[in-house]
């Protein structure tokens, strides 16, 4: 089971990766977004470049919020795997419950 368990554990920290990856990914193109924003707003008059102040003010604080090299970098924790979620990680013909099982 022990297999299993390691497995399990793998694929959770894979998909924490795929999930840091994008949300940092985000946060780059909301770089590249903002400056855009900024110089748009530059343009604009005062009242409508408050609107957009109020905006792009909103969106940093979003980027800033998503972005994960913003916060404490640690290992995922894996959650404690349920019986069933070990299933898929058992070679063919095993079962999470036990040899006689199912």
């Amino acid at each position: 089971m022990s297999e299993a368990e390691r497995r399990y554990a793998e694929d959770h920290r894979a998909g924490a990766l795929k999930e840091q990856l994008k949300r940092w990914r985000l946060a780059r193109e909301l770089d590249a977004y903002l400056t855009e924003l900024r110089s748009a707003a530059s343009a604009l008059s005062e009242e409508d470049g408050g609107d957009a102040e109020t905006w792009i003010a909103w969106v940093e604080q979003y980027r800033m919020k998503i972005d994960p090299t913003g916060a404490r970098i640690v290992m995922p924790k894996t959650p404690k795997p349920r019986s069933d979620d070990l299933g898929a990680y058992l070679p063919q013909g095993m079962n999470p419950y036990g040899p006689n099982r199912w």
